[in-house]
């Protein structure tokens, strides 16, 4: 899954649409839940640290999880708070999951 699909997905399930941040903050937009106006993610794309390769990933809030997460979950990269958990978008990353 990347940012693409994950955006069309939401805006076809839950009509929410992604916002892109201002010039200043480039790489970095939003989905925005249209019946409460907070944001459900930030989608994040940027240069991997590790390789130097594009590389998406984005912060989902997801309320209180429960179990072990796959290798594509983990601390958020952007917010913070329990409520929040960062995915890294890809091949391995699983549609149903996110």
């Amino acid at each position: 899954m990347n940012i693409p699909e994950l955006t069309a997905y939401a805006k076809e399930k839950y009509g929410a649409e992604e916002s892109v941040f201002p010039d200043d903050s480039p790489g970095l937009s939003v989905l925005i839940n249209p019946g409460t106006q907070k944001w459900a993610a930030v989608l994040i794309r940027r240069k991997d640290p590790a390789t130097g390769e594009d590389a998406e990933f984005c912060d989902i809030r997801c309320g209180n999880r429960t179990g072990e997460d796959p290798p594509f979950i983990s601390a958020p990269y952007r917010m913070s708070g329990g409520a929040w958990v960062g995915v890294r978008m890809g091949s391995g990353t699983d549609p149903e999951t996110v």
